[in-house]
C-alpha cells in the first residue's frame, strides 16, 4: 500500500464533497443568493462563504469563490505528496493557467473586453505569465507580444501564424491544449509513483479530447479530413487511430455517432438525439471521464490513484455548480437542468 497518509487525506476530502441530495436541493432552488445559502448553510463551501453577506451575493462573485475553492482544495493535496508526484500535480495548476489564457485569448479575439477582469481568471499560486500584461492588452497583435516572452511561446508561435492568415481562434486554443498533454506525458514516463491506471485516465482524456475537436472541426467548421487529422493530439490514447481517421471522414451527425457507439464506450452514446449531440458531446465525453475517474479514486491501495481520481471528480463538481448557476439565469426546470450535469445521477 503506497503513501496510505495521502489515500487517509483524500477519503476524508471526498468524504465532504456534494451528495446526490444536494445536487436535487441545489437544482430546486430558484435564485443564485437560494444557491449560496444551500451551500453556506449544509455544505463544505461554508468555509468559503462563511464571510460572505449572502442576501447579496451576484452571480459572478459566486463563481469567483468557487474557482477559488477548486484550487485551495488542489492545493491542500499538493503539501503531502513526495517531490515526484508533486511534478504531476503541479500540471493539474498549470491546466487551470492554461484556462485562464485560453480565456483570456476568447475575449481579446472577440473583442468583448467588458468581460475581461482578473476576478474572472482561477486564483493561483503558481504563474508563469503576467495576468496584468494579458488583461491590458488591447488587441491579437499586442495579446501575443506579452505570450511570446513565456513559455507559450514555443506552441503558440505556428498556431499564431495560423490565425493570422486565417482568423481561427481554434488554432491557438488546441496549441495551448496540445503543449498540456505532452508535457504531462513527459511528467507521467517520468514518475515511478504513478500507476496504469492514472496512465490509463490521462490517456482517455487525450481520445475524448479529440472526439470533442473531430467534431467541431469535421461538422462544424466543415474541415476537409487531413485538415481534421493535422489538429488532433498526437499520442496514442486507448482507442485504435483507425477510428479517428474514420471519425474525421464522417458527413454526417448520424454517421458520427454510430461509430461513437461501436466503441468501449457505446454505452454513453445510446439514445443520442443528431439534434441534441452540440449541447451534450462534452456533457457525453466529461461522464466518460468521470466514471474512469470515480474507479480510480477508490483504490485505497495507491494513494496517487486516490488523489488522481479526485482531482478530476473536484472538478467536475465545480463545473457542475457553475452549471446549475447558470440554469436560474434561463428558468430551467430540475427536469431540464439535470440533463445538463456531469456528476449527477438519477
Amino acid at each position: 500500500m503506497k503513501l496510505m497518509g495521502l489515500s487517509a487525506k483524500v477519503k476524508a476530502m471526498k468524504s465532504k464533497m456534494l451528495t446526490k441530495e444536494d445536487f436535487k436541493n441545489l437544482m430546486k432552488t430558484n435564485s443564485v443568493i437560494e444557491i449560496a445559502d444551500y451551500l453556506k448553510q449544509h455544505t463544505h463551501y461554508q468555509r468559503f462563504l462563511k464571510d460572505v453577506d449572502v442576501s447579496k451575493i451576484h452571480r459572478r462573485d459566486l463563481e469567483i469563490l468557487l474557482r477559488g475553492a477548486i484550487v485551495h482544495d488542489l492545493y491542500r493535496i499538493y503539501f503531502y505528496l513526495p517531490y515526484d508526484i508533486r511534478k504531476i500535480f503541479f500540471m493539474f495548476e498549470k491546466r487551470f493557467e492554461i484556462e485562464n489564457v485560453k480565456f483570456i485569448i476568447r475575449i481579446v479575439h472577440s473583442g468583448y473586453f467588458e468581460n475581461l477582469s482578473e476576478s474572472k481568471l482561477y486564483p493561483l499560486y503558481h504563474k508563469s505569465v503576467d495576468e496584468s500584461s494579458l488583461l491590458s492588452a488591447k488587441n491579437m497583435e499586442e495579446l501575443w507580444k506579452v505570450l511570446e516572452k513565456t513559455e507559450y511561446r514555443v506552441p503558440l508561435e505556428n498556431a499564431y501564424r495560423n490565425y493570422q492568415t486565417s482568423g481561427k481562434v481554434y488554432y491557438l486554443l488546441n496549441a495551448l491544449d496540445l503543449w498540456y498533454f505532452l508535457t504531462m506525458k513527459r511528467k507521467l514516463s517520468g514518475s515511478s509513483f504513478c500507476t496504469e491506471g492514472i496512465r490509463d485516465l490521462f490517456y482517455l482524456q487525450i481520445d475524448m479530447t479529440n472526439i470533442e475537436w473531430i467534431y467541431r472541426a469535421r461538422l462544424l467548421f466543415k474541415l476537409q479530413p487531413s485538415e481534421v487529422l493535422n489538429l488532433l493530439i498526437p499520442l496514442r490514447g486507448l482507442l485504435e487511430r483507425q477510428l479517428f481517421v474514420e471519425l474525421s471522414n464522417v458527413s454526417s451527425t448520424e454517421e458520427f455517432l454510430k461509430k461513437l457507439s461501436q466503441t468501449p464506450y457505446g454505452k454513453f452514446f445510446k439514445d443520442v438525439k443528431e439534434d441534441d449531440l452540440p449541447f451534450v458531446l462534452e456533457r457525453i465525453c466529461d461522464r466518460i471521464l468521470l466514471d474512469k475517474a470515480r474507479r480510480l479514486s477508490n483504490n485505497l491501495q495507491n494513494g496517487c490513484d486516490v488523489a488522481g481520481g479526485y482531482v478530476y471528480i473536484r472538478e467536475y463538481e465545480y463545473k457542475d455548480l457553475v452549471t446549475i448557476i447558470e440554469t436560474k439565469r434561463y428558468s430551467l426546470s430540475f427536469e431540464e437542468a439535470k440533463g445538463y450535469l456531469v456528476t449527477f445521477e438519477e
